[in-house]
């Protein structure tokens, strides 16, 4: 599982859907040509018949600015953010957003890694492995919050988390 930290995006009201099988992507006005345009793709893609073919809306934002990360770092990010992460979700507006990035560069927090660990609960549990982060992870994942939270300030959009 994992969180994405993304700008407050507007369907534009196009919509697009991608082949499984090649770098193809479909791209329609409206719900229903995307409708078509699929159902004539799977007519001659043998893996989109057989494994589904879904679309998306199309956003007025890019997501070449989203940031990606596994439950657990994302906790821990959000928790240097100041932020209630329990549920793993919720939204700031982009200054806020920004400025509880800027306060946590400035804070230069630990940035020195976790180690890795192994827990292995009794001798017929599961073996759990913790992959830890790497020295220099915080830094580089508010940074790219900062461009992501900048950009957001300049649209007067919110940061959403989920």
């Amino acid at each position: 599982m994992s969180v994405t930290f993304s700008i407050e995006g507007n369907a534009t009201g196009a919509f697009e859907a991608e082949c499984y099988d090649s770098a193809m992507v479909l791209k329609a006005d409206d719900y229903d040509s995307i409708l078509l345009a699929i159902t004539r793709h799977k007519m001659v893609c043998e893996d989109c018949e057989y494994g589904g073919m879904y679309s998306r809306a199309i956003l007025d934002v890019p997501a070449d600015l989203d940031v990606n990360m596994s439950n657990v770092n994302a906790a821990m990010v959000g928790a240097r953010l100041g932020f209630d992460m329990s549920d793993l979700s919720g939204s700031a507006t982009g200054e806020d957003f920004l400025g509880r990035v800027l306060l946590a560069i400035a804070a230069d927090l630990d940035d020195s890694g976790i180690r890795a660990t192994e827990v292995t609960p009794g001798a017929r549990g599961a073996r759990m492995i913790d992959c830890g982060v790497a020295a220099g992870y915080f830094g580089e994942r508010f940074g790219q919050l900062h461009a992501l939270a900048s950009e957001a300030v300049r649209l007067g959009r919110e940061v959403h988390w989920a």
